[in-house]
């Protein structure tokens, strides 16, 4: 309950001024469901991350060679009856141990001739008693397939000059009671202390990167990155449907729009064609251009704003253009295609036409159909005039035109149809005002439980002294 009751008064306005001059809240918290944006953005991270998974084990880790010998240890001197020969292990661990040895390493470079340090050697020789029977294998495994053959050769050979060795005295192999394994061997015995059971033939395999484990190692660890990253700006003030949005922004809320999906959804229809009513209504003059605004969130804001656009043909007997003026993203151009490279399409816009003669008129282009939201397609007017964009062009920056060149482009185009701006993130480095001034509404674009309070209020702010009286604000609900 007391968690319930934060959230009903996570935002609380000092009225002490008619301009609400400094909002006071209390942190709303981020939406960590998997919703917009998080969704896409564990898609996102999940591939690029097990992408670097598969790199980096390629480069850093690489193919690994190895080679294989395999000698079997029996008590042969001293058979029991009809068992023959049995399993001794103090001897077994006296092989293994002697596998492993310095002078065996020593013995193994000599007649390998591979110029590796005993350090490295070590590193690449190991020897194993598989499944604890009377079996002893020693592996060599290094990046080299040639030094891992020629290693692979020489490790039955060398490890019996280094156990003739210690049965000689010559070495001294001790177990944990210290005795000498080799001194205890009977003086009549000459026979073998092991079996090379391939004849010192080794088995050679490769051993690669596992390309499935690597993806879902690597995408696993970005999964809990991302988490963490999630956790650490968790407690970020959040516009939340259940906050007062509206003293804090300090403007009127023009309608509530659930965020767009890949499925045709009849409320998303319902909410936009309504909000284009609404916002109809609301200019006595009749529509004749709008701006959307905002802060971040450029791929949603583009979507409501070609949303928009297709429910505002059906309304108004003109043709509707989308101006983007967003000159350093161009969220709104690269949703409509006008910033793809591809043969054939056309990137000029805005941009190209500052300081030459090309008129804006002439690089207008029909919006094609799948640039639509696919929730929204059905709203569009399958007659008239239709809708159109002009992107934002092949000079993309912020130092390309002023905002009385960008405001005398729109001038031109609202001569013969509506027109619908997607402007540049605000508060930000681009001068609004003069845009706005031509512009019957502002709609500054929020998504729930996601954009940043703080910057809300910045852009709010903003927005509210450039058109007083002219600014609204939408939410998009993740809901």
């Amino acid at each position: 309950m007391a968690l319930v009751e934060r959230e009903r008064r996570a935002v609380a306005v000092r009225e002490d001024s008619p301009r609400h001059d400094e909002p006071v809240y209390e942190n709303v918290r981020m939406d960590l469901r998997l919703r917009y944006p998080l969704r896409w953005v564990a898609v996102a991270v999940c591939f690029v991350a097990g992408l670097i998974a598969v790199l980096a084990e390629d480069v850093i880790v690489g193919t690994y060679y190895t080679g294989t010998a395999d000698i079997l240890v029996l008590k042969m001197e001293d058979p029991r009856g009809p068992l023959g020969v049995q399993i001794i292990d103090p001897r077994i661990q006296s092989i293994t141990g002697l596998a492993q040895s310095e002078p065996f390493l020593v013995e193994l470079a000599r007649r390998s001739g591979v110029d590796r340090s005993l350090d490295d050697l070590r590193d690449m020789v190991s020897a194993t008693r598989p499944k604890l029977g009377a079996r002893v294998s020693i592996t060599v495994r290094d990046h080299d397939p040639e030094v891992t053959r020629a290693v692979a050769r020489q490790l039955v050979v060398s490890l019996g000059v280094v156990v003739d060795q210690a049965r000689a005295g010559a070495l001294q192999v001790l177990d944990e009671n210290g005795r000498d394994q080799f001194a205890d061997q009977p003086a009549d015995y000459r026979g073998p202390l092991y079996l090379d059971l391939y004849g010192g033939r080794p088995a050679y395999d490769t051993e690669s990167p596992s390309t499935p484990i690597m993806l879902l190692g690597g995408a696993g660890l970005g999964m809990l990155l991302l988490i963490a990253v999630c956790f650490i700006a968790h407690e970020r003030e959040r516009v939340s449907h259940a906050s007062g949005i509206d003293g804090v922004v300090g403007m009127r809320q023009l309608g509530r729009c659930p965020r767009f999906g890949l499925r045709r959804s009849e409320s998303s229809r319902n909410h936009v064609s309504g909000m284009t009513l609404a916002i109809e209504a609301s200019c006595p003059d009749g529509l004749r251009s709008l701006a959307f605004a905002g802060s971040g969130i450029r791929s949603e804001r583009a979507a409501i704003t070609v949303a928009f656009a297709a429910s505002v043909s059906t309304v108004v007997p003109e043709r509707v253009t989308l101006i983007d003026l967003d000159l350093d993203h161009g969220a709104l151009s690269r949703r409509c295609g006008l910033l793809s490279r591809l043969p054939g399409r056309t990137r000029a816009g805005v941009t190209d036409c500052i300081g030459s003669d090309v008129a804006p008129e002439q690089l207008v282009r029909r919006l094609r159909s799948r640039s639509i939201p696919r929730s929204v397609r059905a709203v569009r007017a399958q007659s008239g005039p239709g809708v159109y964009v002009l992107g934002v062009g092949t000079r993309m920056g912020s130092d390309v035109a002023t905002a009385a060149e960008l405001a005398d482009i729109v001038e031109r185009i609202a001569q013969d149809s509506v027109v619908i701006l997607a402007l540049p993130p605000v508060p930000g480095r681009h001068a609004v005002r003069e845009l706005m001034a031509r512009c019957d509404l502002t709609v500054l674009v929020m998504l729930d439980g996601w954009s940043p309070v703080r910057a809300m209020v910045d852009a709010s702010r903003v927005l509210n002294e450039a058109a007083p009286g002219r600014c609204g604000y939408l939410l998009l609900e993740n809901g």
